[in-house]
Order: C-alpha cells, then sequence, then structure tokens
C-alpha cells in the first residue's frame, strides 16, 4: 500500500475549501484506482491523504490524519523497524512517526528506520521532511500572501493550479549538462523539492528554511584487525533481515533482477522469505530478443535465469524493449519530465506488478553508494594506519585486476592517483592536477549543449569532496548526492499511479550504519571492488553472478538502434523551433553535430557490438551521453505544443 499527501495553508485569511484538497488528491491517482482518503482542517490548514494498494480494496487501509488543538500532522510513511513499534504498542505507521517527531525531536528523526515524507502546521509554521536517503517524495510552493501548498507529487500541484507551469532555467540547464535538476528544485520555477535527511520550515511569510537532520555516519567502529568472517555474517545477516522488514506481510511482492550482485541477492532472499509462507516472487529482467541474432550478447539473460533458476517459487518475468529507439523520444510526462509511453521498460514494470496485486517492488539500487560501494580512498586509508606492507599487496592485486580488465595500470601511476594524490590538499591536488594534466577523480566529460546567453550560466553546484582525505568524509560525499534523492523520487513518482512502492534493502540504516563503521579495506581488497558483499552472498548467488564484473546496460542493442535511427533524430532536432522553450535551453546545432560526430553507421555499429560480445564485454555508445539533451529538446517542445508557447515564461 502507498499512501499519498497534499495539503493547502491559507494565507489571506479565507478557509481552504475541501474541493481544492480532494482535487490534489485525485490529480495523484490518475488511473482511478481504488483509494481510500481523509482530509482533516485545522484553522487556515486543510490537509488530505489517499491510500492505494496494487492488490485492490482488501490491501487498503485507511490513512490517518492526526489533529490537536495546536496542531495538524499527515505522513506518508513505512517504518521498517517493526520490532520499535510494537514495543511501543504502536500499530499505524503514521501515528508512530507523530509521535517521535513530536517527543522527541529531531534525534528521533534522525533515528527512524523507515521511508517518510510528512507535513505539520502548528498555526504558524508549515514543516515539511523527508526521510534519510529521499524515498518517499514531497513537493511544495508558496505564495505570498494568499497561500502555501504541499504534495507527494509535483502535478497536485500543477494540475488544480496551485502552482504554475514556468519553467526554471537553471534547473534545466543543470539538467542538460548533469542529468539533475538543482538540488531541492525541479524543472517548475514555483515548484521546490524537499530534499532528504532535511526540515523544511515556511512561515507565514511565505520564506522557507530547510535543516539537515541527520547525516550519514562516519565515525569507525571496528578495527583492520576485525575477523573477516565476522564481518561476512553480519553483511550477510543484514540484507536478510532490511529485505523481509520490506516485505509484505501478504500478497504478492516482486523485485528488479538484473544479475548483478546488488539486485541478485535481494531477489534470492526475498523468494526465500515469502516461500516458507507458500507466496511467489515476482522477478523483473531487462532482456534484448537473443533470436534476433546469431551472437551472443552479455545482457542480462544467462545471469537472471540462472539465479532465478535456483530459486523455486521465482517466477521470472523478463521486460523486453517494446520497439525501435524512437519509442524512448515520443512522448513525456511533463509533471516529472520523463517518458510517459507504456512501452518504456520501467512503466511496463509497473503495469505488470500491478496488474499481478505487488504492491512493492524491491530494488537494489543504492547499493553502489553505501553497502557495495567502493570505498574511495581506501588504500590510502591503510597507508595513513601504517599498514604499509597490506598497501603494498593490494597495489598489485589492483594493478593485476586492471590489466586483467584491459585498464592501464603501472604500479608508480596507481601509488600518484590512489595514495599521493587523496592525502594532498585540495589546492594542491588541483595545483598539480594543472603541472600534469591528471586530476583526482576526473568525471566523464559531458558536452555543455546550452545556448549562447546561457552558456555561462552560474549553478550552485553540491559541496564537493573534504578538502582534506579523511576516507569517511569522502564516502558521506558520494552517499550524499543530490542525484541519489532525485533518482529515488522519480521511481517513487512513477510508482505512485500503480499503487506500487518502492523499496530499497540497501540503504536500510541498520545496514548503512554498519557499512560506515568499517574500515574501507573490509569493501575493496583483493584486487577486486565490492568485495565484501561478494563474500557475504557466497552460497546464496551462482558464482557467476557473484565473480561478475562487467555490467553495463541492460539493452545492449540500443546503441544499434540509435545508428539506425540517427538520420530521423537529426531531423527532428533539426526542426526545433528557434522562438521555443528548448532552443531556449538547448544549442540544437551543437548537439547534432556532436551526434554526428559520435555516432557510427549501422553496419560498423555491427561490427563493433558483435567483436565486443565475442570478448564478452559490452560497448557503450559515446552518443549516449547525449541523450539527456535530446529527450529534453524533445520534451520541451511537447511543453510548447500542450502549453503554448505565447503563455511560455522561462524563469530568468
Amino acid at each position: 500500500m502507498i499512501t499519498l499527501i497534499a495539503g493547502i495553508v491559507s494565507l489571506d485569511g479565507s478557509a481552504p475549501e475541501r474541493s481544492q484538497v480532494s482535487a490534489m488528491l485525485d490529480a495523484m491517482n490518475p488511473q482511478g484506482r481504488e483509494q481510500m482518503r481523509e482530509v482533516a482542517a485545522l484553522g487556515p490548514a486543510l490537509f488530505g491523504a489517499i491510500s492505494m494498494a496494487a492488490g485492490g480494496a482488501a490491501r487498503i487501509t485507511a490513512p490517518r490524519i492526526q489533529t490537536t488543538e495546536n496542531e495538524i500532522f499527515v505522513a506518508d510513511a513505512m517504518i521498517w523497524d517493526r520490532e520499535a513499534m510494537q514495543a511501543a504498542r504502536e500499530s499505524s505507521d503514521s501515528d508512530w512517526i507523530a509521535q517521535i517527531v513530536r517527543c522527541q525531536g529531531l534525534t528521533g528523526l534522525a533515528d527512524l528506520n523507515g521511508d517518510f515524507a510528512w507535513a505539520k502546521w502548528n498555526g504558524e509554521t508549515l514543516q515539511l521532511a523527508r526521510d534519510h536517503f529521499g524515498t518517499r517524495p514531497l513537493q511544495f510552493t508558496a505564495r505570498p500572501g494568499k497561500w502555501l501548498a504541499f504534495a507527494s507529487l509535483p502535478g497536485a500541484l500543477l494540475q488544480t493550479g496551485m502552482a504554475s507551469r514556468e519553467l526554471d532555467a537553471d534547473s534545466l540547464v543543470r539538467c542538460v549538462q548533469g542529468s539533475t535538476p538543482e538540488p531541492g528544485r525541479s524543472y517548475y520555477a514555483e515548484i521546490s523539492t524537499v530534499r532528504s535527511a532535511h526540515i523544511t520550515t515556511i512561515g507565514t511569510d511565505a520564506n522557507a528554511t530547510a535543516e539537515r537532520y541527520w547525516r550519514v555516519p562516519i565515525h569507525p567502529r571496528l578495527s583492520f584487525d576485525t575477523d573477516p568472517a565476522e564481518v561476512s555474517a553480519e553483511m550477510r545477516r543484514l540484507p536478510d533481515q532490511a529485505v523481509r522488514r520490506r516485505l509484505p506481510d501478504k500478497g504478492s511482492a516482486a523485485g528488479h533482477l538484473s544479475g548483478g550482485i546488488d539486485s541478485t541477492p535481494i531477489c534470492a532472499l526475498a523468494a526465500r522469505a515469502v516461500r516458507d509462507d507458500g507466496r511467489r516472487f515476482l522477478a523483473y529482467t531487462f532482456q534484448e530478443r537473443q533470436a534476433d541474432f546469431d551472437f551472443d550478447l552479455v545482457d542480462e539473460e544467462p545471469y537472471v535465469v540462472e539465479a532465478a533458476a535456483r530459486e523455486p517459487n521465482i517466477d521470472h518475468m523478463p521486460i523486453y524493449d517494446q520497439g525501435e529507439f524512437k519509442n524512448y523520444l515520443d512522448g513525456f510526462d511533463l509533471d516529472i519530465f520523463d517518458l510517459a509511453g507504456d512501452r518504456a521498460p520501467e512503466r511496463q514494470v509497473l503495469a505488470t506488478t500491478a496488474d499481478k496485486g505487488a504492491e512493492t517492488l524491491l530494488s537494489g539500487w543504492g547499493g553502489d553508494q553505501m553497502a557495495s560501494f567502493h570505498p574511495i580512498g581506501y588504500l590510502a586509508e591503510m597507508f595513513v594506519h601504517g599498514r604499509w606492507l597490506r598497501c603494498h599487496r593490494e597495489l598489485l592485486r589492483v594493478k593485476r585486476t586492471r590489466l586483467r580488465h584491459g585498464m592501464r595500470a603501472t604500479y608508480p601511476g596507481l601509488i600518484y592517483y590512489m595514495i599521493v594524490m587523496m592525502l594532498l590538499p585540495e589546492r594542491w591536488r588541483a595545483r598539480l592536477g594543472r603541472l600534469t594534466g591528471r586530476h583526482l577523480n576526473e568525471l566523464v566529460a559531458r558536452e555543455a549543449f546550452v545556448s549562447a546567453h546561457r552558456a555561462k550560466c552560474e549553478l550552485a553546484g553540491e559541496p564537493g569532496f573534504p578538502p582534506h582525505f579523511r576516507t569517511f568524509e569522502w564516502r558521506r560525499a558520494e552517499a550524499e548526492r543530490w542525484f541519489i534523492a532525485y533518482r529515488l523520487e522519480l521511481f517513487a513518482q512513477l510508482g505512485a499511479p500503480y499503487g506500487v512502492r518502492y523499496a530499497y534493502p540497501l540503504l536500510d540504516l541498520d545496514l548503512v550504519r554498519y557499512v560506515m563503521s568499517l574500515p574501507g579495506w573490509f569493501l575493496a581488497h583483493d584486487g577486486g571492488y565490492r568485495t565484501l558483499l561478494r563474500n557475504a552472498i557466497t552460497g546464496l548467488v551462482p558464482e557467476k553472478v557473484r565473480q561478475r564484473s562487467v555490467k553495463l546496460f541492460p539493452f545492449p542493442l540500443s546503441a544499434i538502434r540509435m545508428a539506425e535511427q540517427i538520420g530521423a533524430l537529426d531531423a527532428r532536432l533539426a526542426t526545433i523551433d528557434p522562438g521555443g522553450s528548448a532552443a531556449d535551453i538547448i544549442d540544437a546545432a551543437g548537439l547534432r553535430a556532436a551526434l554526428s560526430r559520435d555516432v557510427v553507421a549501422p553496419d560498423a555499429m555491427w561490427r563493433i557490438v558483435r567483436d565486443h560480445a565475442g570478448r564478452g564485454e559490452q560497448y557503450y555508445m559515446p552518443a549516449f551521453r547525449y541523450l539527456d539533451a535530446v529527450q529534453l529538446a524533445i520534451a520541451l517542445e511537447q511543453y510548447d505544443r500542450e502549453y503554448g508557447t505565447a503563455s511560455r515564461s522561462v524563469a530568468q
């Protein structure tokens, strides 16, 4: 079951009308699914909540809005620490989180193990908060002298007129340059996003301030000398606990099975857990149709088929790319600027999941950042702690591993990148990088296809890595990046209309705390990355999966489809209206030139893919890095058609 929330606080002395909140709730249920709703008022505040479930009416519990003499509180919450709730004799997730907020404040919220978004009005301020990683979505808008409004989904604000569709140019430019909006902002100028692990407070003057209530912990408790067997055992127990907590107590459950070392153990653990009471587990896989060609691609099929065969109660559900490359460019959901067509693979998964009554979709997403994260600076950490012999041996293993994968690696070069550069202060690193042309963790270059008058747009970036070496702070910086919360928010927005909740066992707080207590050596050693999780899942997944090192994207033939249809794509970009929204953000001519430069002829593309497949590798097409800009250009053209360029106003 999922719960979505919305509300209005009137600032002009009038009482909000119930029909306004009802319209916001209706906008968040576009498919007209069975629902239960609640609306409650306190003074100028009117809050609402709607509950839906893919399993139908029998799986829906009425949402609860808590009101006292001075406060009104509503939450979209799923608490994973059920033991604490039971000890407190509390059965309602929203009541429990309201009690935590009321009695324990920020400290209690920081320790609350769950996915949540909540809103509270106390007569003077509106408070909004999201969980630690941003699993549940929450947006808001403020119109001075008129109203404050919030909702789980932006459509509730956009479709009811609580916020206009005026575009946010800075966020759109950032999307072209880096795939996400500005942290805390959306693609619309009047809609802001509550940041993960933050409480946002909005006063009657419509001014908003945000306060962080939790950070990824960075205080190590375990030493280098901890028994690795004990660490592996705990690393096996905690994901199992996290999976079991997230499985519904009744009905079907589902998950993404990619054949990687994050999703495969999650699906295996879930299948074993539901097998105890005779239930089936639905495992979704993105696959190419192997019958269409005469060689073996490096896709997900060989890994997932073997993994699914090990668990007798897994129903394997392959999801195929339902057509040509152009289907990814046909239409967009302009509330969230994402693909809207029912042929989009993720929407196929959601539709099938909902039809089969599975209300929870488990995902291994987030594992790269936390549970199986490659610990930046772990060799420098060993060096600083005097583990020089172990550091030397690990450098040799890393060198062999990289050479085996066709990467350049010399012993002096590894010392330079993985130790020396890590230990230098930031200003020295930058200076040395300029002198040598070699930079630490240099990002993959992404072309800036931004219109000339916006090319020098100043964007407020996220804080970078710490100014000097501290391994745990580096790991925290990676785990707290806005990209994580943005992706989780997008998944939640995609799943909500289907009554499906995404859940992420590898972002469980107990697991995160444990992983962050470990020296980096435990997470990556013996010359390999993600070593701790690989060791912990021995015997749980096929050895082919456990040792897998090549995993890029699920549809390798997309590169060929793009090459075959580059002419049509170029023609479409050539028609971009020079006076429209797309041209205001994107340099279409530069984008077309880059595509022409990086896309090879279809016959050559087939040879490249075949050659890489013969070596057990995937080929990543350079032009793929331009797709964000391509899709945004087409989405903005759709925006102009649906809302009219005459009334268009891009925020300056």
